[in-house]
C-alpha cells in the first residue's frame, strides 16, 4: 500500500440511477471534471446532488474521491463516514476508507476496515480499482471488488500489521494472499519484509528472489536485496542491486537516494553527489535528499552551496531540527557565531534532547565571550554524558 495509489473511475451507474438520466449525467460530469483537474467544479456538482438527495450513497463515494484527489483526505474520510452511516456494508466505501486511513498513518483503523471486508460479500460495484505502483508510470494491475478474490484484502491487512510491528500476523496474511494469487510478486516482497522484521534474513532473501523470478524488472525487489546486503556489510553486492534497480526503472528516485546514501557512508563524495543530484532532478522538493546533498557538499568544502540547500530543506520542513543543527555548524565554521547560535536554538526548540546542539551553542557563546551562557549549555550536555562537553567544561568553565 505504501507504493499504491488507488484511482476509481465510473464504469456504470447503479440500476437505481437508471431511471434518472439527469442524475447519471451529473455524476459522469463530476468525475470527468475531476479527471481534468477541475476538482472544485466536480465538488460543486456532487454537493448539489447530495443536497437534493442526501439518502443516496454513491454521491458521497464519488465526492470522497474528488476530495482526496484535491488533497483533502480528511474531508474525503468525512464523506466516506457519511456513506457508511447510510450503508454500513458498502464494500467499496470500506475499502477506500481503509486505504486513506493507511496513508494517514491510522494503521489500526485501516486494519479494522480491511478485516471487516473479509466478512462482507462484494456486491455490484461501480468501480474498477487500478493499482498503480509509485515506481511505475502506468497501471500495473486491475481488479474489481466483486471478483471474489480476497488476495488484495489480505495484502492490505498484512501491510497494516507490518506498520504496527505485528510481523507474525503479517506473515500469515501474506501467506493467505500468496495462496490466492501465487503469481503476484508484491506479496512475496511483503512477506520478505515480515521475515526481515523477524530477523530471518535468509527467508527474506528467498522471498525477494522469488519476487524477481516472477518479475525480473521489479525495482523494489532489488531495493530490498540491497538493504539486506547493506545490513551484512556486503557493500559490493548492495551497489550491484542498486545499479540493477536503476537500470530497470531509471526514473525511480529512491534507488538513487539509497545508492547515494551508501556511497556517502563509504565517503565516495563525488559519486554520492551525482546520485543526490539525480534524486533532486526527479523530485526537486525531496527534503531528505537536499540534506544529504548538503552534507556531501560540506565534505567537498563547498559550504556556501551546502548552506543554501539546508535553507531549502528548512523551507520545506520548518520544524526539521537536524537541518537547523547542520546549518548552525556551517555558520559556526564560518565564525558567524550569532547566526550559529540562532540556528542551534531553533534546533533545540524542535528537538530539546539534541545534546550536540547544546555543545555547539556553548562553544559559540564561548567565542563571543559569554562564559555564563557557554557553561550553562556545556553543563547540560556534560550531565547527559557527552564527553566532548565534559572536556570543554574543564577548559572553559574553571
Amino acid at each position: 500500500m505504501k507504493w499504491w495509489i488507488f484511482i476509481a473511475l465510473i464504469l456504470f451507474i447503479t440500476p437505481a440511477f437508471g431511471q434518472d438520466e439527469r442524475l447519471e449525467e451529473k455524476l459522469e460530469e463530476a468525475m470527468r471534471l475531476s479527471e481534468q483537474g477541475q476538482h472544485l467544479d466536480a465538488y460543486a456538482v456532487l454537493s448539489g446532488i447530495i443536497q437534493d438527495r442526501p439518502y443516496l450513497t454513491e454521491p458521497y463515494y464519488y465526492r470522497s474521491l474528488v476530495r482526496d484527489r484535491a488533497g483533502d483526505t480528511e474531508g474525503a474520510l468525512t464523506d466516506l463516514n457519511s456513506l457508511l452511516e447510510l450503508d454500513p456494508l458498502h464494500y467499496d466505501g470500506i475499502f477506500l476508507r481503509g486505504t486513506m486511513r493507511y496513508r494517514l498513518g491510522q494503521y489500526a483503523l485501516a486494519l479494522e476496515d480491511f478485516s471487516n471486508l473479509l466478512h462482507i460479500p462484494p456486491g455490484p460495484t461501480q468501480t474498477i480499482i487500478y493499482q498503480r505502483k509509485g515506481y511505475q508510470s502506468g497501471v500495473s494491475g486491475v481488479f474489481t471488488q466483486q471478483s471474489g478474490n480476497n488476495a488484495h484484502v489480505f495484502e492490505n491487512i498484512g501491510l497494516c500489521q507490518l506498520a504496527l510491528g505485528e510481523w507474525r500476523e503479517a506473515k500469515k496474511s501474506f501467506d493467505e494472499a500468496i495462496s490466492l494469487a501465487p503469481g503476484t510478486a508484491d506479496y512475496y516482497l511483503h512477506r520478505g519484509r515480515a521475515f526481515e522484521m523477524a530477523g530471518d534474513t535468509a527467508r527474506a532473501k528467498e522471498d525477494f528472489m522469488k519476487a524477481l523470478d516472477i518479475n525480473p524488472y521489479h525495482p523494489m525487489a532489488h531495493q530490498y536485496l540491497a538493504a539486506l546486503a547493506n545490513a551484512t556489510g556486503d557493500w559490493e553486492s548492495a551497489e550491484k542491486f542498486y545499479d540493477q534497480a536503476i537500470e530497470d526503472q531509471p526514473d525511480f528516485a529512491l534507488s538513487y537516494k539509497q545508492r547515494g546514501y551508501q556511497r556517502l557512508r563509504a565517503e565516495k563524495w563525488t559519486e554520492a553527489l551525482e546520485d543526490f543530484d539525480k534524486v533532486l532532478e526527479i523530485q526537486p522538493d525531496d527534503a531528505e535528499a537536499l540534506k544529504y546533498k548538503a552534507y556531501v557538499l560540506q565534505k567537498l568544502k563547498r559550504a556556501d552551496q551546502a548552506l543554501e540547500l539546508y535553507n531549502r530543506a528548512i523551507g520545506l520542513n520548518p520544524m526539521d531540527a537536524q537541518a537547523y543543527f547542520s546549518k548552525g555548524n556551517i555558520l559556526y565554521q564560518k565564525q558567524q557565531y550569532l547566526d550559529a547560535i540562532a540556528a542551534y536554538t531553533l534546533a533545540l526548540y524542535y528537538q530539546p534532547d539534541l545534546l550536540q546542539a547544546n555543545y555547539q551553542r556553548g562553544l559559540a557563546y564561548h567565542y563571543l565571550g559569554k562564559k555564563a551562557e557557554a557553561c550553562r549549555d556545556l553543563q547540560k550536555a556534560a550531565e547527559a554524558g557527552l564527553k566532548q562537553a565534559v572536556d570543554a567544561m574543564a577548559k572553559i568553565c574553571k
